[in-house]
């Protein structure tokens, strides 16, 4: 299939675009090397072209930049070029992220997690510092000028900090607390791609807070599997971190005014979670005598 970046152009005359036209996503197929400390990015190029063709904006959710020589290599310098400049494409270069850990305060006990938002001091220079990703790119010294003063008028940023502390936060907090079947449903997805565990049978597990940012699992866990209280530990906060981020992703979707993609298992923590509130709005509990 042969395609030209002039085919992604969006149309001036739609001033106004539905937030259902616009995707945020990734496109990157990620590899390392054994012994090697960096990552290589590959470009999942009939995904990405199936995004832009399907949507009037594809909000590339980039891994340091490392995408761009891909473009230069299967849509040549120019179609890049027009793609940067189009419209269709955005690109949102970013690492902020939650993270689970003391950090200047005492460690936590087991079955206590405490978390953090971490991202860049200063995200400009982290911008600045992703470009040289961009050298990778067979290009003279003019096009390289060329292409990193397009990649950074493409970037679109959101207010980090306001997003996590009046949005992400709160959600999270609130569904670790009063959200039981969501919290058992992603302990149970770690369970089971880390340690073949598929089938459990009924189990307790209720998040308390226990400081500003710090939270304890009561579980009875220990008693129904034959884990160590560390994997036990390891488990809980993996799928504490993957409901934080699930709430990122839709954080960000509101930020970028766009709809975003989803894995097999976050959509499942998302059923969990709408069932949840399906029960609780149902008619059927005030029905029952």
């Amino acid at each position: 299939m042969t395609v030209s970046a002039s085919q992604f152009v969006v149309d001036p005359s739609r001033t106004h675009l539905e937030i259902t036209r616009r995707l945020l996503g990734s496109s990157a197929i990620v590899s390392q090397n054994p012994g090697l400390r960096d990552i290589s990015v590959a470009l999942d190029v009939s995904g990405f072209v199936r995004r832009l063709l399907l949507f009037d904006t594809y909000i590339l959710y980039s891994v340091r930049l490392k995408e761009i020589p891909e473009l230069v290599r299967h849509f040549g310098f120019q179609g890049t070029m027009d793609l940067l400049s189009s419209g269709a494409l955005e690109i949102r270069c970013e690492c902020a992220q939650y993270a689970e850990g003391a950090f200047n305060t005492p460690a936590c006990p087991p079955l206590t997690f405490q978390f953090n938002v971490v991202e860049a001091h200063v995200w400009e220079q982290y911008r600045i510092e992703s470009l040289p990703a961009l050298t990778k790119a067979p290009l003279s010294g003019r096009q390289l000028m060329d292409l990193q003063g397009a990649v950074v008028r493409a970037v679109r940023r959101s207010d980090n900090r306001q997003m996590f502390s009046s949005e992400v936060a709160p959600a999270f907090e609130a569904e670790l607390l009063s959200n039981e079947r969501l919290v058992k449903a992603a302990v149970l997805l770690i369970l089971s791609r880390q340690h073949g565990i598929r089938e459990l049978d009924e189990f307790t597990l209720k998040i308390h807070k226990v400081g500003d940012d710090r939270f304890r699992a009561e579980t009875n866990l220990d008693s129904k599997l034959h884990l160590s209280s560390q994997d036990i530990h390891s488990a809980i906060k993996t799928a504490l971190l993957g409901i934080a981020g699930l709430f990122q992703r839709i954080g960000e979707m509101n930020a970028h005014s766009a709809v975003a993609g989803f894995t097999e298992e976050e959509l499942s923590l998302f059923q969990n979670k709408f069932q949840a509130l399906a029960d609780a709005l149902g008619s059927h509990k005030s029905e029952d005598f």
